[in-house]
């Protein structure tokens, strides 16, 4: 996209899955029910993550990003039709 774009007033030229990551907790409920109405009158997907409780599962979610870095990098040398550059531009400079 290189313009924003108002989530409550989508223009109907962008079509696909409408996604928010992170960010829902931080709009009045007004104005999460207005996105999720146009989102419903476009006839549009709408995917919502959101990350903020505090409780354990949380804790566990946050413990596992550094396994999970360990493993894309053992992983990733073994796909098929992997370029030098890409080897390059993933651990040397990411």
């Amino acid at each position: 996209m290189e313009l924003p774009v108002n989530a409550v007033d989508v223009p109907e030229n962008l079509n696909g899955i409408r996604t928010m990551v992170c960010s829902l907790h931080h709009m009045r409920p007004e104005t999460v029910e207005e996105i999720l109405t146009n989102a419903q009158e476009a006839k549009e997907g709408f995917c919502a993550i959101e990350i903020s409780d505090n409780s354990s599962p949380k804790v566990l979610w946050w413990l596992s990003i550094p396994f999970s870095f360990i493993i894309s990098l053992i992983v990733t040398p073994m796909s098929k039709g992997l370029t030098l550059p890409q080897v390059f531009f993933t651990y040397i400079i990411p």
